[in-house]
């Protein structure tokens, strides 16, 4: 990822994303636990029940390198939460990594 794009704009985007999985995180109740990152192509393998570990939309699809920065870092752990985008069971990934490059 850094040889693609400025650490500013990785960081502007990964700042950006942790604003909005918050806000759909209060949306969704503001429970502690596991939840998945989704991006918008829905990609799913229903391993899991939705209400076993909740799904949080993103609002713009992400290179597989910024969702591991999510994991690696995990940011959330002060509401108690935990992210992923990788299923636990099956190991698939709920993101399609292909953003569109109009979200640069």
């Amino acid at each position: 990822m850094a040889s693609y794009f400025s650490e500013d704009l990785l960081n502007s985007r990964y700042q950006a994303m942790k604003v909005h999985i918050v806000s759909q995180w209060l949306n969704m109740g503001a429970q502690r636990g596991e939840y998945y990152l989704q991006c918008p192509c829905y990609q799913d393998c229903y391993c899991t029940d939705w209400e076993e570990i909740p799904r949080i939309p993103l609002n713009i699809c992400m290179y597989p390198g910024e969702l591991d920065m999510f994991v690696v870092h995990q940011p959330f752990e002060q509401y108690g939460v935990i992210v992923r985008w990788h299923c636990i069971e099956c190991e698939r990934e709920l993101s399609c990594g292909f953003p569109p490059l109009g979200t640069l």
